[in-house]
């Protein structure tokens, strides 16, 4: 029997939100959260079968303040989410650590960002 259930949030819980030609971003605002089909129910039925339901997120404009997105708009999200059955939400709220743009990697392909970013 599954006993933990580990979900990324964006684009597997909710919908990506449209900002121009192939760009998607994350919901800046709880009234931008909507639920992908079927995931909120999915997650109803595995917290009522007893599966503990934890979501990942890595959440940067939060601290990079280049969208609108901030600590309280993120917690109001979280808690829709707790509202509906998922046990705690983990955001890593950090972008990127040194000055490459909004990069998350050097030129080798490293990651240069911290430690608790998704996926690591």
């Amino acid at each position: 029997m599954v006993e933990n259930l580990l979900l990324d949030r964006d684009g597997v819980i909710n919908e990506l939100i449209d900002v121009g030609p192939e760009e998607k971003i994350s919901p800046q605002s709880l009234n931008q959260f909507n639920y992908l089909q079927g995931s909120e129910e999915a997650i109803k039925k595995a917290t009522d079968s007893g599966v503990s339901v934890y979501v990942f997120s890595n959440q940067p404009d939060v601290s990079k303040h280049w969208r609108q997105l901030d600590r309280g708009s993120l917690e109001l999200i979280n808690q829709e989410l707790k509202n509906i059955g998922v046990d705690k939400v983990f955001n890593c709220t950090h972008g990127p650590t040194k000055r490459h743009g909004n990069r998350y990697t050097d030129e080798s392909g490293d990651i240069i960002t911290c430690k608790c970013r998704k996926p690591q």
